[in-house]
């Protein structure tokens, strides 16, 4: 007999793809891996569940669904949503970015918000608008319309599609197309402000706030030519709410009338208004030499930003803007990624530390917990245990990474302490 767990579990793998046997314990089953395995087991002999451990040490076991087990996941949803059933789905090439996806997805949804996946995301930009605008409005999902274009709320937006060979034409035509969970974005051959961008950029996955807005995410750990990075941004820029002009030198404003929790009186209050698209926002996590090209760099001397890609695509939104000190309410959010998991975290921190840093899994869990003694937990935000290892010795005689070579020597590990040019 399958578990509600169970069938909760294959809905998220068929709708993701995969996920890591340590995160299916976490999230499906209480934490009790030894729950997760009972469980896990039945559903490979049962034909439902793959499982594959031939990876690298960090992520142990990665599952993914049978044709049947995504059957199963599917019942749950829509008849729209079949189709993803039709494939045969192993673990994925960019294992890294897939588990690193699932896992801030998991993490979204134990805060409560619906989410979206790209698998879905990919189906729902070609399936019938109307179809779509009834899915995204349902209570499963709780999206919704703006009314007038600056009303919150989810406003159609376009991409460009291919159309038909038409004879005696060299080139195929590009028809405008209505999406809601897609944007477009200039190809390599086009320049950044062309009116009829020929790509399509699909987010990591999507958000719904309790507005119902639509929030797109995108996980960067890649790297991402200059160009290729600047194109989807610009595309992106035209896929999320953005200030409107007034004429004047200056952005339309509307009076709102709020009541004040304190009191319970109504106040009246402007408000900028916005011309609503696609999404609400798009929130970036990335990699620091991500971040640096999103959000530019910073001058030691004057305390500013050079303008990055986002900037120079939304000069007005991000002028003057301070990236250690984000608004909430900006279009465009970047922040340096960080996983919940710790094997993810670690595939993470090896990705950006230098070779001299690098370390196996299991030194780099006693590191850490030097690291946790260390750092405030107000503070590892920002001092992240990547940025906080290549610290050199300061007040004391000891850099953090001595510390943490130090650490071993005392907890007599049986690794023992080796050359910092061994590990």
């Amino acid at each position: 007999m399958r578990t509600a767990r169970d069938e909760q579990l294959l809905e998220f793998v068929t709708l993701h793809g995969m996920v890591l046997f340590r995160q299916a314990a976490k999230w499906f089953y209480g934490g009790k891996e030894s729950t997760a395995s009972q469980r896990v087991t039945k559903m490979v002999d049962a034909g439902l569940l793959n499982r594959d451990d031939g990876v690298a040490d960090w992520a142990g076991m990665v599952l993914t669904p049978t044709r049947a087990g995504q059957s199963v996941g599917l019942r749950a949803l829509p008849v729209m949503f079949d189709s993803l059933g039709a494939r045969h789905l192993s673990p994925p090439d960019n294992l890294l970015h897939a588990a690193l996806v699932a896992d801030r997805i998991l993490v979204a949804q134990s805060q409560g918000f619906r989410v979206l996946t790209e698998r879905q995301i990919r189906l729902l930009d070609r399936q019938d608008p109307d179809e779509v605008r009834e899915f995204l409005a349902s209570p499963a999902v709780g999206g919704k319309f703006s009314s007038d274009g600056y009303e919150p709320g989810i406003r159609a937006g376009r991409v460009w599609r291919t159309g038909p060979e038409v004879p005696g034409v060299p080139e195929r035509p590009m028809t405008p197309d209505e999406t809601f969970v897609a944007s477009a974005y200039a190809s390599v051959k086009q320049p950044l402000d062309t009116r009829q961008p020929a790509s399509v950029r699909y987010p990591d996955f999507v958000q719904v706030l309790p507005s119902g807005e639509l929030v797109a995410f995108e996980v960067e750990i890649a790297a991402k030519s200059s160009y290729r990075l600047g194109a989807i941004v610009a595309g992106y820029a035209n896929a999320v709410a953005r200030l409107v002009p007034d004429g004047q030198g200056s952005y339309r404003r509307t009076t709102v009338t709020r009541i004040d929790p304190a009191t319970g009186q109504q106040q009246q209050k402007q408000q900028l208004v916005l011309a609503r698209r696609q999404f609400r926002q798009v929130r970036w996590l990335c990699v620091p030499e991500s971040m640096s090209l999103l959000r530019g760099r910073l001058n030691p001397v004057t305390g500013r930003y050079s303008s990055g890609h986002i900037a120079k695509a939304m000069p007005d939104e991000y002028q003057g803007v301070n990236w250690a000190r984000q608004n909430p309410e900006l279009p465009m959010i970047v922040e340096e990624v960080t996983a919940d998991d710790f094997g993810v975290q670690y595939a993470l921190d090896q990705r950006v530390l230098p070779a001299a840093y690098r370390c196996s899994y299991k030194r780099w869990r006693l590191w850490r917990t030097v690291w946790q003694d260390s750092v405030d937990p107000a503070r590892r935000g920002i001092l992240t245990f990547a940025r906080w290892l290549m610290v050199p010795a300061g007040s004391t005689d000891l850099s953090n990474l001595d510390q943490c070579l130090a650490a071993e020597d005392a907890a007599a590990s049986p690794i023992g302490r080796r050359g910092r040019h061994s590990r």
